[in-house]
């Protein structure tokens, strides 16, 4: 089944991706049947996922027309102070980065949402440069071009403060390919990204940027609310340094200062770890400071649904739906029939036994069809 994906936790529990709450049942059955005869196992119940977020300017200034009862919390969210930076330094001092946050346009996230392929193809030829330094075909570098200009046609119908950004950009994430971007705004090394490899120039990984690109995939991976991965935020580079000044010594001095400097470095490997871990942890507690220094929110998966069922039933459909936190998006009648077709979304977390008790509710005569709309 291609749809299907699994997964072997910490735990050792072994779980299963599925696309809906019927798939998973057959899943189990097939597993239970067919590929696992005699084997006993338990199943928990379905485990939903969620995304986490941070609330626009925008969003927030739509909330002005809700219930008084709800601005008392939103004026708190609107009291905060958009784009804090925030400065960490590695336990053993020799390194600092500053980063602050901000979220993504829709339009941008969507792009990248559609546009896998694309980046993974950027990560494939990246990896390729950096092992053998292989030449690119024209299609590939075509599609790529295609792709850098219509995101940066959309940056910069965003605004200004989007302009020069994918120029700047150093990861995509998580995993490399999510809709949340990494980009350096930084004196240090501007114009660095993810597009000068594919151009025959310098290797982004080289040197200690892929510790940060790391510590950037870890922490948009696990968000700071529920550890679930986040959606739609940009995190932006400041700045960064290594405190420790470089070797100046005279060729006198040379032999003295290096063994020095090895017994230095032994010990603070020995205390603190190796360089490059300290980077990573230290880019995931700035990245985290900084998220939860914004309105950080979740978001829900929501399914979109289709039911197409009689005037005697649809009370009790639509009542169906207002329980489960669901909307009726739009409703009409089908010409020549007393059939309604009502098109509404459902969280998918208030998914699980809805089938079943729309078909009780109205005796079989309204059958939904689910399917996943957006977060």
């Amino acid at each position: 089944d291609p749809c299907v994906q699994t997964s072997l936790e910490e735990s050792g529990e072994h779980v299963i991706y599925c696309a809906g709450e019927v798939h998973l049942q057959k899943c189990i059955e097939d597993l239970s049947r067919n590929f696992a005869v005699g084997i006993d196992f338990e199943v928990s119940a379905p485990i939903i996922s969620f995304r986490e977020t941070v609330i626009s300017k925008q969003e927030l200034e739509q909330f002005k027309s809700l219930s008084c009862d709800r601005k008392s919390v939103l004026k708190f969210l609107s009291d905060i102070p958009y784009g804090s930076i925030f400065t960490n330094t590695t336990p053993n001092k020799k390194f600092e980065i500053s980063m602050t946050v901000r979220s993504l346009p829709t339009d941008i996230v969507h792009y990248l949402e559609d546009s896998i392929r694309v980046i993974k193809l950027i990560n494939t030829l990246n990896a390729q440069r950096e092992i053998s330094h292989s030449v690119i075909s024209e299609n590939d570098l075509q599609t790529i071009k295609i792709f850098q200009s219509r995101l940066n046609e959309l940056m910069l119908n965003a605004g200004d403060e989007w302009i020069d950004a994918v120029d700047n950009i150093w990861s995509f994430g998580p995993k490399m390919v999510g809709p949340n971007i990494l980009l350096n705004s930084s004196s240090v090394n501007l114009g660095i990204s993810i597009w000068p490899t594919i151009l025959n120039n310098e290797p982004l990984s080289q040197s200690f940027y892929s510790n940060i690109i790391n510590g950037f995939q870890l922490a948009t991976f696990q968000g700071p609310l529920c550890n679930e991965p986040l959606v739609g935020v940009c995190f932006t580079i400041i700045g960064y340094e290594f405190t420790e000044n470089p070797n100046t010594t005279t060729s006198n001095e040379s032999e003295t200062n290096t063994a020095t400097k090895l017994d230095t470095t032994a010990t603070n490997n020995a205390v603190y770890g190796p360089l490059s871990g300290q980077i990573i942890s230290t880019v995931v507690k700035t990245c985290k400071q900084a998220l939860l220094a914004e309105p950080v929110r979740l978001m829900r998966a929501m399914f979109s649904c289709s039911i197409q069922c009689s005037q005697d039933v649809l009370g009790c459909v639509i009542a169906v739906i207002n329980r489960r936190g669901g909307k009726c998006l739009d409703q009409s009648i089908q010409v020549g029939t007393n059939l309604f077709l009502l098109e509404t979304c459902i969280p998918v977390v208030e998914s699980i036994g809805f089938s079943d008790e729309i078909r009780k509710k109205t005796s079989g005569l309204a059958i939904p069809q689910l399917m996943f709309s957006h977060w």
